[in-house]
């Protein structure tokens, strides 16, 4: 079964329908991090499933965009919220789509090579937020696959080497707002003006 078959199948029973609050990581940073300025800006939710916080951005004042691998997740988010830009991709076998972002968020979803290009498509000034499951040496809650974690330091070692500042960065255990306890990384970095 493909990446879009099997979140097509989980979207079309109802995940994560009742998640409509942004992440908490996202929430941080546009509280902390961001400085409001005269036009609007673009801002980019990568791996977006229903649109959460693409919608969020879009309420802060960003011409939000959201892209996930399931069209079935997209047409549920345009139903949601027609002001957003969706975009039904297969980031792990098609080229990143054209453009540069002041804020991108990708947040859990492990693709370190597509990260490592979202770091490249900043404005200056820019922000970039990530969110992963994290390798843990006892059982939490989560992916059980390793695959669908990264190494402690992994996120923070990636984009450093893409040039961008770090301006957070946690590796270690997190309460999700539904009161599990899950082991996250966490990373937002900037993009400094040239």
């Amino acid at each position: 079964m493909s990446d879009r078959e099997r979140w097509n199948a989980r979207y079309a029973q109802g995940a994560y329908a009742d998640r409509t609050h942004p992440s908490a990581i996202v929430e941080h940073c546009v509280a902390n991090f961001v400085q409001p300025e005269g036009e609007p800006k673009r801002a980019l939710d990568v791996a977006c499933g229903l649109g959460r916080n693409a919608s969020y951005f879009g309420r802060c004042g960003y011409k939000a965009e959201g892209w996930d691998v399931s069209d079935v997740a997209i047409e549920q988010a345009r139903a949601r919220d027609p002001s957003v830009d969706w975009l039904c991709v297969d980031l792990l076998n098609s080229p990143l789509p054209a453009g540069t972002w002041h804020l991108i968020t990708m947040v859990r979803f492990v693709a370190l090579d597509v990260l490592q290009a979202l770091c490249e498509r900043l404005s200056n000034n820019g922000l970039l937020v990530v969110e992963q499951h994290l390798k843990w040496p006892q059982p939490v809650a989560g992916p059980g696959s390793e695959r669908f974690r990264v190494a402690p330091g992994e996120l923070v070692r990636v984009v450093s080497a893409a040039g961008l500042e770090i301006l957070h960065a946690h590796d270690g255990l997190l309460e999700d707002p539904d009161g599990v306890t899950m082991a996250i990384s966490q990373v937002i970095g900037k993009r400094v003006a040239e």
